[in-house]
């Protein structure tokens, strides 16, 4: 594992790079079917003022039976804002700004998006006592496949709430990739989350916006809360795309941060770059429009040169 981690290190202090004069987060995915080594990996971009992007190492760790894991609002505060119960054992990890990859396998990474209904819960006692990149190391603790920690991320959300704003992450293991997106609620209870498979054999990126579109119960390549649907509804957000299917990000009015160029133009750059043969086009009409897919096949495999180069 100690090699494993060593070798693990060495390609995060090149792929997790910070930018000081934007905040512009960027993150892709690669399955193992696009890959030229058949390796699941991805990339995180952690671009924003006052990051810490000091690489760490977090081993693992024996807990007793009973005891409760405290909940930081981040990395550098001693200061817990709450508690969970705690597991007997938790998986050693890499951690950053953000958490990247653990003894398992399962790598995280993540862009800050924007809804334009609600923009940001800060946080307040009383309310959601989870921020996205403490939930990420929860899972790092305790899961080793990504289908176990968007579940559990789905289950602490439902339970505990969040804060913040809303949130994509690429959650992955050895074997599959996924995106996970999410949002607080109004009154910072529970929260609005939703997650889809990326096809193996396809490359993926996000880019400070909401990701995903289409609902679709029954769907096993997508897990989200069984009450999503529901609570669109009762917010009053819900929105549907023309074929009738409830539209994550036109329900969450997932618009661009800055500009009408802010997020769509690089997920253009990185889509038509790893398959210039779909000749898509950099100019949509919309926020909304489902005109760029979540995923593409790309034109020749791909190698983490290219994805640096990205």
């Amino acid at each position: 594992m100690k090699k494993f981690l060593t070798k693990l290190a060495v390609g995060l202090a090149a792929l997790s790079l910070v930018n000081v004069d934007a905040e512009a987060c960027t993150i892709m995915l690669v399955t193992k079917g696009a890959a030229a080594d058949g390796n699941v990996f991805i990339s995180h971009c952690d671009d924003g003022f006052g990051n810490d992007p000091n690489t760490v190492f977090v081993p693992a760790k024996n807990h007793k039976k009973g005891s409760l894991r405290p909940v930081y609002s981040s990395a550098a505060t001693t200061k817990a804002i709450g508690n969970i119960p705690e597991v007997e054992h938790t998986y050693a990890y890499i951690d950053a700004d953000y958490p990247a990859v653990n003894e398992h396998g399962l790598m995280l990474a993540e862009c800050t998006d924007l809804c334009a209904w609600l923009p940001e819960i800060p946080y307040k006692e009383g309310g959601g006592i989870f921020y996205s990149s403490e939930l990420g190391r929860v899972a790092m603790e305790r899961c080793k496949t990504a289908r176990e920690a968007i579940k559990l991320m789905g289950k602490l959300v439902d339970e505990y709430g969040i804060y913040g704003k809303s949130k994509s992450m690429f959650v992955a293991d050895k074997d599959e990739g996924w995106i996970f997106e999410m949002q607080p609620t109004p009154d910072g209870k529970g929260g609005l989350w939703i997650a889809e498979k990326i096809p193996d054999g396809h490359f993926s990126i996000a880019a400070n916006q909401l990701r995903i579109h289409a609902v679709r119960e029954g769907d096993p390549n997508q897990i989200f809360n069984p009450r999503l649907p529901q609570m669109l509804e009762e917010l009053g957000w819900a929105a549907y795309d023309a074929q009738g299917n409830l539209d994550w990000v036109k329900s969450l009015r997932a618009v661009e941060i800055d500009h009408p160029y802010y997020s769509m133009r690089r997920v253009w750059r990185g889509l038509s770059t790893v398959a210039p043969s779909l000749n898509l086009s950099p100019t949509v009409a919309g926020y909304d429009s489902d005109y760029y897919p979540l995923s593409v096949n790309p034109d020749k495999k791909l190698a983490i040169t290219d994805i640096m180069s990205l």
